[in-house]
């Protein structure tokens, strides 16, 4: 929005609400104050970078890890989640070999990368989908800057 707008709602939304219907006879109209975004929430928290598969059923989870530490200049220790799952971390690397395939990793899934030294446990989101099955490589970030950084 223009002239900075999109801060003065994002400092008020505490004051905005909605309104419902009730079937109280006193009472007809119910309003209730929004909550602000659960951080911790997938789908409300972080911007997901978009990240396009060539194939799942060729794809490793090494590929995946070593995509994200190469592409993003990575150096400390990361794991890798799929919601409530830990797919990957230092102690754990047995999933590293095998496809997102026989992970049940599919199209729509979210996989998200921590540090190991973050204290707020963020990380980044990688929000996976199926790729142009014409692109000589197997994985494809799309950045939320739109650009496209391709694995080796």
């Amino acid at each position: 929005t223009m002239n900075g707008d999109d801060d003065a709602i994002r400092n008020r939304q505490t004051d905005f609400g909605t309104v419902h219907l009730t079937q109280k006879v006193d009472r007809l109209i119910q309003k209730e104050k929004t909550t602000p975004p659960n951080p911790d929430c997938g789908i409300c928290s972080r911007i997901p970078f978009h990240l396009h598969i060539k194939s799942f059923e060729s794809t490793t989870l090494n590929d995946f890890v070593d995509f994200t530490r190469d592409q993003l200049k990575i150096t400390d220790d990361i794991s890798v989640t799929e919601g409530e799952r830990m797919l990957y971390d230092p102690d754990l690397d047995d999933n590293g070999g095998k496809t997102f395939s026989s992970l049940k990793i599919a199209d729509g899934c979210f996989l998200v990368v921590r540090f190991e030294d973050d204290e707020l446990r963020k990380g980044l989101r990688f929000l996976l989908s199926l790729g142009d099955p014409q692109q000589h490589t197997k994985i494809v970030l799309n950045g939320t800057d739109g650009i496209k950084l391709l694995s080796a």
